[in-house]
């Protein structure tokens, strides 16, 4: 007769992130997003970035979906997040969204709110530190991130809580482009993300290409587009 020693293995759970719900900061109004028509000449529209059109066609009637625009806001939300001995950032982008309901005959357009979501580590550089009248393309390491369609303005936490998966190990990176003037109170941005090796845009309603590639991710994308608002407006946010 044997016997059997067995020894017991204690079960480890991963810790369970939990999210800050007053919100750190917040970008709600006074964006206006500009693009560079296609005959030279710049376009603007509140929270929204154009879609890059003949100067002369921005007056004419727009479908719904065009004027969601290359890419939109309705809020920015940046939140708190305790994980185990970490403090990370949470940052919220609520957009305009819709889909048509008959899409053969491009009719029965449906007006949603979604929202993209960013996790990363706390950025250890501050607003302040950014030279004057200079552009800056900020990168930070994701933990998480994903997009969710149709959600609450108010209540935009709670599919977020219930989709994120905490990974060290991804090779995203959210990117911030910015450019800021100080005297002038002026900052301008685009803000999205993608992949480290391949492309894997979010963030943004749809890409900008020229002759075939992507802007996002270079320094010629503020040349065509961005967002722009008061620099102590941004500032407001406080994710730098």
């Amino acid at each position: 007769m044997c016997s059997l020693n067995i020894i017991a293995q204690e079960r480890i759970n991963k810790p369970i992130p939990m999210v800050n719900e007053i919100s750190r900061g917040s970008l709600l109004e006074e964006i206006t997003g500009w693009s560079y028509s296609l005959d030279g000449r710049w376009i603007s529209q509140d929270m929204t970035i154009p879609k890059r059109i003949l100067y002369k066609q921005k007056t004419q009637e727009k479908s719904p979906q065009t004027e969601l625009g290359i890419d939109n806001i309705k809020n920015l939300h940046l939140h708190e997040i305790y994980y185990d001995q970490d403090t990370l950032m949470l940052l919220v982008k609520l957009y305009e969204d819709g889909f048509y309901k008959f899409p053969r005959t491009r009719s029965g357009w449906k007006s949603q709110t979604s929202l993209f979501y960013f996790i990363f580590p706390k950025p250890k550089i501050g607003l302040e530190e950014l030279q004057d009248s200079s552009s800056h393309q900020l990168k930070f390491k994701l933990v998480d991130s994903g997009e969710i369609k149709d959600v609450s303005k108010k209540k935009y936490l709670e599919p977020i809580e219930s989709k994120m998966n905490l990974m060290y190990s991804s090779n995203k990176y959210l990117h911030l482009d910015l450019q800021l003037w100080r005297t002038e109170n002026i900052l301008r941005f685009n803000l999205y993300s993608n992949h480290e090796v391949f492309s894997d845009l979010e963030g943004t309603v749809t890409d900008l290409k020229i002759k075939g590639k992507s802007l996002f991710g270079t320094e010629q994308l503020m040349n065509y587009i961005y967002f722009e608002t008061e620099l102590t407006t941004f500032a407001q946010l406080n994710i730098l």
